[in-house]
């Protein structure tokens, strides 16, 4: 993989690809789970991952409880919503419950 998409290149490598309006890939191994992580481009990944692509400007990328996306022109890692919810109504939960002192 690291061949066929030329990940593991070096910086020089990635300034001549950029300066020639070709796209470079990072990946992250999250547990069992592969992330790659580009910007749209010319790259052979495009061609033969297109089925799999989830853009993050649309769609946020959800694992353990965070929600990655992209935000004004920036990446943005948040609490996902549900897991927000679930521990937001937990603490008011707890909060009814439990005595002033």
């Amino acid at each position: 993989m690291n061949e066929t998409y030329g990940i593991d290149v070096l910086n020089w490598a990635r300034s001549k690809r950029k300066e020639a309006g070709l796209t470079n890939l990072r990946h992250l191994r999250l547990r069992r789970m592969l992330v790659f992580i580009t910007i749209h481009g010319m790259h052979v990944f495009f061609d033969e991952e297109t089925l799999a692509l989830c853009d993050i400007r649309r769609v946020p990328f959800k694992d353990a409880g965070y929600a990655v996306t992209h935000r004004n022109g920036d990446a943005s890692l948040r609490i996902d919503c549900e897991t927000y919810r679930r521990h937001k109504a937990y603490l008011v939960n707890l909060a009814l419950r439990r005595s002033k002192h």
